[in-house]
């Protein structure tokens, strides 16, 4: 399956909605050939920041991925 220019394996497609896409298989399939790292801080109230460090693609064929 590839979705979004990501392409990843569905074994089984469900018959109610086969449309349906499991994020875990995208999700692994796309941080399987992302290399640019990408951090994202976040303040809260109280000034307390969350940090989520992860990777993008970073080239325009995957910009819909990113």
């Amino acid at each position: 399956m590839e979705f979004l220019g990501i392409s990843f394996d569905l074994k089984e497609k469900p018959e109610l909605d086969p449309e349906y896409l499991p994020l875990s298989k995208f999700n692994a399939a796309f941080l399987s050939t992302a290399r640019r790292s990408l951090g994202i801080a976040v303040e809260r109230a109280g000034g307390e920041v969350a940090v989520q460090e992860t990777f993008i693609h970073g080239e325009p064929e995957f910009a819909k991925a990113d």
